[in-house]
């Protein structure tokens, strides 16, 4: 047995790049990575003898393949429906790209930010605008300041850095 798209919607012809007309009869491989198609079908085949599966029912991470082969990232949610005592599946799929690049640029920008306040010879704290509250506080604030931990769960607020509680004025 070997799936095949019997339905798709525009948003597929859109992501892939398939026309939906030549995609619908295809095996469910063709918009796969080559590692995951190789696998796919004997995924299917256990889930159907067993009733047991790491994919139907979950929401993955995976690699979605264009027309053109070059690879980029979905999220895929696959459901079993069963219409009249047949057995099909339906599959949700999200192009994450701008999600994936977003996240790269946070974790870049966290590393830089890591770098700075390592090399920075001073404390660093962070504090909310709105109540003042200290939302981060850099390792050399420990040192300097005395606190010996910041996630101790006591609040500390911009009044507790500063000698007499104030900013410092020139």
């Amino acid at each position: 047995m070997e799936d095949r798209i019997t339905s798709a919607n525009q948003a597929v012809e859109t992501i892939f790049g398939f026309c939906l007309q030549t995609l619908i009869g295809q095996p469910v491989s063709v918009l796969m990575n080559e590692n995951v198609a190789e696998s796919h079908q004997s995924w299917i085949q256990y889930y159907l003898d067993t009733g047991e599966s790491s994919i139907i029912g979950q929401t993955s991470e995976l690699e979605g393949r264009c027309l053109d082969g070059s690879l980029f990232p979905i999220e895929l949610s696959v459901s079993e429906v069963s219409t009249a005592g047949v057995r099909s599946f339906t599959a949700i799929i999200r192009d994450i790209t701008k999600r994936k690049a977003a996240e790269q640029e946070v974790h870049r920008n966290a590393e830089r930010l890591r770098e700075i306040f390592e090399f920075c010879p001073m404390g660093v704290s962070i504090f909310s605008v709105k109540d003042l509250r200290r939302l981060f506080m850099y390792d050399r604030n420990f040192e300097m300041s005395g606190y010996r931990n910041a996630a101790s769960g006591a609040e500390m607020l911009i009044t507790d850095t500063f000698v007499g509680g104030g900013f410092p004025r020139n």
